[in-house]
């Protein structure tokens, strides 16, 4: 993996960091989803 640092400023590490950020929530929120919806099913 190169070095992102090296060919980006500050504000574009950030925006993809924010970016990544957004992504793992909406991964976690699908998660919980799912599981809610697997205990509702075992009722």
């Amino acid at each position: 993996m190169r070095d992102l640092k090296k060919d980006k400023s500050s504000e574009e590490i950030m925006e993809e960091q924010r970016k990544m950020k957004k992504v793992a929530e909406f991964i976690v929120k699908r998660k919980v989803e799912k599981e809610k919806n697997r205990e509702k099913a075992k009722k």
